[in-house]
């Protein structure tokens, strides 16, 4: 259904190109109203794919005149004074135009024109390709097999994800938008290849350059997807590696103006018409090439940026944003977090190192308004975003535009696991999945998500298991024992423990068990505090708490 649609709805948010004379700009024109509109909210499906309507429907979210496109014969009027329509905006009801400067005062006093706003100077150019420090990235790799196996476990054993994978959580069904810069070699990269095999990149567009290639320019892009969509066996695995896609280049790394806010709802657009479920933006904005365009402290309110305002009413469809914390912790003259990772209705996510502890680059909270953020941390530091199948060594960088990712896959298997969950309640309960959700602060927010507490919240903590079974003691010293009381395991068992900040300590591969013999878990190297034992077992769970000397 979605692929079917797909050329409709380009039809409908990209427009016809005119010539224009003179010196151009780019510039967003604002139109008045939405009157004599040829769609109608009672009839969706004319401009939204059944996708879409759907998930408003779950979230009972009504269609309103904010769904309805922009009004055509407004951009016919606007073309016969010379205007350039690249794209239109329905949410904010404007066009992306290039039009001779000369002509910009005789377009204001049009009735249909409410304002134009100056977002770029000059025609577009494309996206180029240079040196660009804005993502703050350190790449660093590994140097034998030993180190590249598994490299990925560290970061998703922080958030329970491998536990996710182990009871089948994925991702698949879910529809992930990831925003960008670019995702170079992605269409060659082996960890990408079962994207491809699979058809699960439903969608590519690159609003910068207008054109669907997205495989070539900047690599930010392919390092953030990895972190969400990559496997290779035994080498690298995404936390959402069965989820599909969407990719969209938005950010300019040539230049730095407010158009890359608009582009980012140009693509918010078309990822809510196709009926994504998340959107991932590893991106921030704050400062312009432009200071007239520069945004202070106090907008970052998660209402007054262009690009908070539209991620707001991405917010609002029903659509779940990931937004990066940003990466300016560092930075005196700033260091609270970046819009769009001010959002109200979003998780902006920080950066943590191995050892748990705040990086020092994540920008901190509180939004200008005194909400908490950031909302939840993931590892930002030495994130593994590849794997160079020359050398057999991961790739490894740091920013939040690293952890972000991590937490939209965590995010995508709650989603899958709980699918009759709404945008809201699985917001929140990644924020109660916190380790830290009862003494939220502004450098770690709520703290490190975790599936197996998301789960737990949502299920109960007790699931019983038939048969039951024993474990002692508790308070365990050096060694735990778990014991049915049958005497025997019925089959196949896989037995967890994480500590309380959600990561697996212990684990083993499903295995039967010898009968009559208890089952002796060595927990010596245990720090002290509580633990959550998770036993399965023909399709059921048991989690229970305990304690270490």
């Amino acid at each position: 259904m979605v692929k079917n649609n797909l050329s409709f709805f380009l039809c409908i948010i990209f427009c016809n190109v005119f010539e224009a004379s003179g010196q151009e700009n780019r510039y967003i024109v604002y139109f008045s109203d939405k009157n004599n509109s040829m769609y109608a909210t009672d009839r969706p499906a004319e401009f939204l794919s059944e996708r879409s309507i759907q998930r408003r429907q779950k979230n009972q979210v009504s269609i309103t005149e904010s769904d309805l496109p922009v009004n055509r014969s407004y951009l016919q009027q606007i073309t016969a004074m010379g205007a350039e329509v690249f794209y239109t905006t329905k949410w904010l009801n404007a066009a992306l135009i290039v039009l001779a400067e000369s002509k910009v005062d005789d377009m204001r006093v049009l009735p249909i024109v409410e304002d134009v706003e100056l977002v770029a100077p000059g025609s577009p150019a494309g996206a180029r390709h240079t040196h660009n420090t804005k993502f703050e990235r350190s790449l660093t790799g590994a140097n034998n097999r030993q180190q590249a196996t598994h490299a990925t476990d560290p970061q998703n054993s922080m958030l329970a994800v491998t536990y996710m994978h182990d009871l089948g959580y994925r991702g698949e069904g879910i529809l992930i938008g990831v925003f960008d810069s670019g995702f170079r070699h992605v269409d060659n990269l082996f960890y990408f290849d079962h994207l491809f095999a699979d058809n699960r990149i439903k969608h590519t567009f690159n609003y910068v350059g207008n054109n669907e290639n997205v495989y070539a320019l900047d690599d930010h892009g392919t390092e953030v997807l990895s972190c969400v969509a990559a496997f290779g066996e035994g080498q690298i695995t995404g936390t959402a590696p069965g989820a599909e896609y969407v990719l969209y280049i938005t950010e300019d790394i040539g230049s730095e103006y407010r158009i890359e806010e608009f582009n980012w709802i140009f693509a918010a657009e078309m990822a809510d018409s196709i009926g994504v479920d998340i959107i991932n933006t590893s991106l921030g904005y704050n400062t312009f090439d432009d200071p007239a365009m520069d945004y202070d402290i106090t907008d970052m309110d998660g209402q007054t940026t262009i690009i908070s305002i539209g991620s707001q009413m991405a917010a609002d469809k029903g659509i779940l944003l990931v937004n990066s914390a940003g990466n300016l912790g560092n930075d005196l003259s700033w260091e609270i977090i970046t819009a769009p990772g001010d959002v109200e209705d979003g998780i902006s996510v920080g950066a943590i190192r191995s050892d748990s502890a705040r990086s020092s680059f994540s920008s901190t909270g509180p939004t200008a308004d005194g909400r908490v953020k950031p909302d939840v941390v993931a590892l930002g530091s030495g994130t593994v975003v590849g794997f160079n199948e020359f050398t057999e060594a991961p790739i490894a960088s740091s920013g939040t535009s690293f952890s972000t990712p991590l937490v939209a896959g965590l995010a995508a298997g709650i989603m899958q696991a709980f699918p009759d969950k709404t945008k809201n309640e699985i917001l929140q309960i990644i924020r109660d999945s916190g380790h830290q959700s009862d003494t939220a602060d502004s450098e770690l927010g709520f703290g490190i998500p975790s599936f197996a507490r998301a789960y737990n919240l949502i299920v109960g903590i007790d699931e019983a298991l038939d048969p039951a079974f024993n474990f002692f003691p508790n308070p365990v010293d050096s060694e735990l024992y778990l014991q049915w009381e049958s005497g025997d395991f019925p089959g196949e068992t896989k037995i967890l423990i994480l500590n309380s900040m959600g990561q697996i300590v212990y684990e083993n591969d499903p295995q039967t068990f010898p009968q009559g013999e208890p089952v002796r878990i060595n927990t010596g190297d245990f720090t002290p505090g509580l633990y959550i034992l998770n036993v399965i077992n023909k399709g059921k769970r048991l989690s229970v708490k305990f304690l270490k000397n």
